[in-house]
C-alpha cells in the first residue's frame, strides 16, 4: 500500500520519483501503481523578492489536478522496492524543464493518490552538486600544486565540510565567496574563473593571492541541484546567512519582510553568527593575511553582473576609494575580451544610485560584505545583476553553458584587473 508523500529528485539526466509502500502482508507490501506526469515549465524560478515578477509558486503546485488534459500516464505496473521505498526512474525528460508527478494505486480496495510533486531537471554542467564542486576544487590543487591549497574551515548544518581555496604566494589577498544564498552564483562560476586566471595570468599570483570560498550554503544549494523548482535562500535552520553576520545585526524590515520573523525569507537567526556556515565563512576570512578587498557573488541562479553594492556612503573616509575599486571591476567586466560574448546593460559608473528595492529601507545589515568592510576596513561588495539583455535569463534559471562560460571569463578579467591594481 502506498504511504506518505511523493518525492522527486534529479538523478543525472533522469528524474527519480519515489514513495513509500508498506503492508500488513506480502500481498499488499508492494502493489502495482500508475505514475502520471505533465510538463510544467510555467512554474517560475523567481519568488519576486527583489521586484522581479514571480510566476506560479508553491501553492500553484499543490492545486494542480490530475484530470488536467496535459497529464499523461508514464508507468503502469510494479516498481522495484528497497527499504520500503519504490522508485520510478523517468528517462523521458530534458534539462531545463520542470515536471509534475502523481502516483495512484487501486489495488487494495480503495483508490490512493499521492502528489503532485514538482522537479526541475537542471544541467549538471551548469549546476554542480556538492561532490562535483569538491572534485573540481581538488583538480585545481592537483594541476597547480605549487599555487593552490584547499582546506575545510568548518562544517555545515548537515555536517558537510565547507572548503576554501588559497591561491598564490603573494602578501596581499583578494577574498571571494559564493552561494551565501542557496540558489545563487557559486562554484560553477568561481572555479571556472579561477581556472582561467591560473591558465592565463598565473604570474600575478606571485604578488597578490586569491582566497575563495566557492560555496557557503552547501546544504540547501544541494536541494536546488536536486530539482527544487524555486529559488532557495536560507540554510537548513531557516536562516538567511547573509543577514546572520555580526555586523549591525538587528531587527529590520527589508524586501517587505521583518527579518526577526523565522518564517521570513530574510530571517536573520536567533543571534548574530548563530549558524555553522556563517562561522565557517568568518574563520576562512580570518585565516587570510592582509585582506585587500572582499567580493560576495550574489544575484539569482548561477551568474551575476557588475552592480556592486557597498556599505560605504558619501562622506565616509573610504567612499571614493571604494567607488574607484568598483569602477575598476565594472570596467574590466564589460570590456570586449575574446570569448566573453556581448553585454548590453546601461553604462554604469560609481557612485551610483541605490538599488530600487532598497530605496525605502536602506541596505540590509548582518551581511558578509558589511562584516568584512567593518572588520578589515577594506572595500567589500555584493555583486548583483546589472540588467543586461543577455543576463535576464538568470531570474528564470535559464542560463546556458555558453553564457556561464562567458560570464565566468568576464569575472576572471575583472579579478585580473584587481590583481594588477593591488600588485602595483
Amino acid at each position: 500500500m502506498i504511504k506518505g508523500r511523493l518525492a522527486a529528485k534529479a538523478a543525472g539526466d533522469k528524474i527519480r520519483v519515489y514513495f513509500m509502500q508498506r503492508g500488513s502482508c506480502p500481498e499488499d507490501a508492494n502493489v502495482p501503481v500508475k505514475v502520471y506526469r505533465r510538463s510544467a515549465d510555467e512554474i517560475n524560478f523567481s519568488t519576486g523578492m527583489c521586484g522581479d515578477a514571480p510566476g506560479a509558486w508553491t501553492e500553484y503546485i499543490d492545486n494542480q489536478r490530475m484530470d488536467d488534459p496535459r497529464v499523461r500516464m508514464v508507468f503502469d505496473g510494479v516498481l522495484p522496492c528497497e527499504n520500503s521505498f519504490c522508485s520510478y526512474m523517468d528517462e523521458d525528460v530534458a534539462y531545463g524543464h520542470t515536471y509534475l508527478y502523481w502516483v495512484v494505486s487501486d489495488e487494495v480496495g480503495e483508490r490512493i493518490q499521492i502528489g503532485p510533486v514538482a522537479c526541475k531537471l537542471r544541467d549538471p554542467e551548469i549546476w554542480w552538486g556538492y561532490d562535483r564542486a569538491v572534485e573540481e576544487m581538488k583538480k585545481l590543487c592537483g594541476e597547480y600544486p605549487s599555487l593552490v591549497r584547499m582546506e575545510a574551515y568548518g562544517s555545515s548544518t548537515r555536517h558537510r565540510p565547507i572548503y576554501g581555496l588559497k591561491i598564490g604566494s603573494g602578501e596581499k589577498t583578494l577574498v571571494l565567496a559564493g552561494a551565501i544564498h542557496a540558489s545563487e552564483p557559486g562554484p560553477e562560476l568561481l572555479v571556472r574563473a579561477l581556472r582561467f586566471i591560473l591558465a592565463e595570468h598565473a604570474e600575478l599570483l606571485s604578488r597578490v593571492n586569491i582566497a575563495v570560498m566557492p560555496e557557503v550554503n552547501v546544504d540547501v544549494r544541494e536541494e536546488t541541484v536536486e530539482g527544487e523548482p524555486f529559488y532557495l535562500r536560507k540554510n537548513p535552520n531557516g536562516v538567511d546567512l547573509n543577514r546572520n553576520f555580526d555586523w549591525k545585526w538587528k531587527q529590520e524590515y527589508v524586501y517587505g519582510y521583518d527579518n526577526s520573523d523565522p518564517d521570513a525569507s530574510t530571517y536573520h537567526g536567533p543571534f548574530a553568527a548563530s549558524e555553522n556556515e556563517t562561522q565557517a565563512a568568518v574563520a576562512f576570512v580570518r585565516s587570510v593575511e592582509k585582506v585587500c578587498a572582499v567580493f560576495v557573488y550574489d544575484s539569482s541562479s548561477v551568474i551575476t553582473e557588475d552592480w556592486l553594492l557597498m556599505d560605504s556612503f558619501p562622506g565616509d573616509d573610504d567612499f571614493e576609494e571604494n567607488c574607484r575599486i568598483a569602477n575598476l571591476y565594472s570596467q574590466a567586466f564589460r570590456e570586449d575580451h575574446e570569448g566573453c560574448g556581448t553585454f548590453t546593460a546601461e553604462p554604469m559608473h560609481y557612485p551610483i544610485a541605490q538599488m530600487e528595492c532598497f530605496a525605502g529601507t536602506g541596505q540590509p545589515h548582518g551581511t558578509f560584505e558589511g562584516w568584512a568592510h567593518e572588520t578589515y576596513g577594506v572595500p567589500a561588495y555584493s555583486l548583483q545583476s546589472a540588467g543586461s539583455k543577455e543576463g535576464r535569463v538568470n531570474s528564470d534559471d535559464a542560463v546556458t553553458r555558453e553564457l556561464l562560460d562567458q560570464w565566468s571569463r568576464r569575472h576572471a578579467w575583472a579579478i585580473i584587473a584587481l590583481l594588477k591594481e593591488y600588485a602595483a
